[in-house]
């Protein structure tokens, strides 16, 4: 019976070990407002990450999806099955577009897309990004990428920007 208590309490000690600390290193070009989703697979628990600035105990080794979340924009997949490591760098991972809009019609949304998508209100459109106003630094993977402004005036979108490249860990301006 104490070999069982035993060896039971170093099977619990090695999967407490097992299971990393999280330091989520944020960068400079995510917007302040950023929180992580890690989604578990084989219906492990999923994690929810609100203040980027405190390290997270993880209650398994994953492999997890890991979502970006900014206040009032899409959520975007940066990782797909990823096995945690003491630190994530998320200017590793995504870049920002900042649409500055001081010549562009008062929005009622900017949208980012893939450079074939025909823009919004159209046939098989499908927004990569989008953000109620000018001036927010907006989420994105690096890539290359058209900037759309949907007019509040109920216009149609106008393209703004097209071939944008996005850096990982960098801001890119569309004036």
């Amino acid at each position: 019976m104490l070999r069982i208590v035993c060896l039971l309490l170093v099977a619990s000690w090695t999967s407490a070990a097992d299971t990393p600390e999280l330091k989520v290193v944020a960068g400079k070009a995510l917007p302040k407002t950023c929180t992580l989703e890690l989604n578990a697979h084989a219906g492990k628990q999923n994690i929810a990450i609100l203040d980027l600035t405190k390290p997270v105990k993880l209650p398994h080794a994953g492999p997890y999806d890991v979502i970006v979340n900014a206040k009032g924009q899409l959520p975007i997949r940066i990782l797909t099955k990823w096995k945690p490591v003491a630190e994530l760098k998320l200017s590793d991972h995504v870049g920002t577009v900042f649409v500055r809009g001081d010549e562009f019609p008062r929005a009622e949304r900017i949208v980012i897309t893939s450079g074939d998508d025909a823009g919004p209100g159209e046939k098989g459109h499908k927004p990569i990004q989008s953000a109620s106003d000018y001036k927010q630094d907006m989420v994105v993977l690096p890539g290359v990428y058209t900037v759309w402004v949907v007019p509040a005036n109920g216009a149609r979108a106008q393209k703004i920007a097209e071939k944008i490249r996005v850096l990982a860990g960098r801001e890119t301006r569309v004036e």
